[in-house]
């Protein structure tokens, strides 16, 4: 009978403390997905690093550190990493799957402050706009004082389903 009663408490002490472990693990992702979004890329490193580098958590935000910086092979590899029978995992490696097959066929320049990446087709593009980028990059950077670390991807798709896409 105190077999039972030790397991039973066990397992209760271990149902008490699994939420926290779980949510603890949840958070560094939510964490670094809020840096995402505000473009802090050195703290998502940081988060990564302060990490057990294996595990599902760990593989999705970083293939999310990869697509925010517009490394769409990585991202896809990473995101390989998780058990994709989770349905937003899943989703999320069949679009990065998408956009690395959509991009892999642009041609990548660097033009002061950017990565321009043309479809092959839109090449010309690249003769214009040198000047008008740094126009806008100029006037945005003064408006809102923010000037992002490293150099800015710009995307240019000549087909509107793969920009709609996008």
């Amino acid at each position: 009978m105190f077999k039972y009663f030790f397991n039973a408490f066990l397992i209760f002490i271990f149902l008490q403390i699994l939420p926290d472990n779980l949510s603890a693990k949840k958070n560094f992702v939510r964490e670094g997905m809020k840096f995402l979004e505000s473009g802090e890329f050195t703290k998502v490193e940081e988060i990564l690093n302060n990490q057990i580098k294996s595990g599902d958590e760990y593989h999705h935000l970083k293939s999310l550190y990869y697509f925010y910086l517009g490394d769409y092979k990585n991202a896809l590899s990473e995101i390989k990493k998780v058990n994709i029978f989770d349905e937003h995992r899943k989703n999320l490696y069949l679009f990065f799957k998408k956009q690395d097959e959509i991009v892999s066929k642009f041609n990548e320049f660097e033009i002061n402050k950017f990565i321009l990446r043309v479809d092959k087709t839109d090449i010309i593009l690249k003769t214009y706009l040198d000047n008008v980028l740094q126009k806008i990059y100029d006037s945005i950077s003064q408006i809102f004082d923010y000037h992002p670390e490293g150099k800015i991807i710009v995307e240019f798709y000549s087909q509107l389903d793969e920009f709609a896409f996008a």
